[in-house]
């Protein structure tokens, strides 16, 4: 009886340690694996600024979808969308946008991803992105319900941009996203904020 007790503990002593050595091998690479993810981020800005735009997406992609935080693969969404866009592939740039939202850490970061979607004429994308952001951290709801109002105004829905206009004077708007709002609604076109306006945040 003694020696099957023992024979239990040895084993459960066994387990332990080797969950134990497990779960430090897994913190030291969380690390490695950001180091990685971040490298890629940057090896893939470095191609863009010198023009070399396929090799650019090919790596904001493997960053999109490599492990590491989310505001890195966030970003690497974004500009993979936003390069989609530039060659014309809008289906690309809507998926790769679309994911960028998924991966969003916080309300700016929404507001850029939408910033960018509303640039790619997507404008659901956005409506989704600006509505999710109301209830993050990082933002002035009043400021995304301008930014709302603006843009049921170019998906042809004043009724909804003039609630949205209403609660952003209620909420205490930036005088600027009011105005803008307010131009819109008078029919003056609104330029679309570009995306590196609001970058994500790392």
């Amino acid at each position: 009886m003694k020696r099957t007790a023992l024979v239990a503990l040895a084993a459960a002593t066994a387990l332990v340690a080797t969950t134990s050595v497990a779960s430090a091998c897994a913190m030291r690479k969380r690390p490695v694996v950001a180091v990685v993810a971040q490298n890629t981020l940057q090896q893939a800005e470095a191609a863009e600024a010198r023009g070399e735009l396929r090799t650019a997406i090919r790596l904001y992609e493997r960053a999109m979808n490599a492990a590491g935080p989310a505001a890195s693969r966030a970003k690497a969404a974004l500009r993979a969308g936003l390069l989609h866009a530039k060659a014309g592939k809008a289906a690309r740039a809507k998926a790769r946008f679309a994911r960028a939202a998924e991966l969003a850490p916080d309300g700016p970061a929404l507001r850029a991803v939408a910033a960018a979607q509303r640039g790619a004429g997507d404008l659901e994308g956005a409506r989704g992105a600006l509505t999710r952001a109301l209830s993050m951290d990082g933002v002035k709801a009043a400021d995304v319900h301008a930014e709302l109002a603006v843009l049921e105004v170019e998906a042809g829905d004043r009724a909804a941009a003039e609630r949205h206009l209403t609660r952003a004077r209620i909420g205490g708007a930036s005088a600027e996203a009011v105005v803008a709002a307010e131009r819109a609604l008078g029919g003056e076109q609104v330029n679309v904020a570009n995306a590196d306006v609001a970058p994500l945040r790392l």
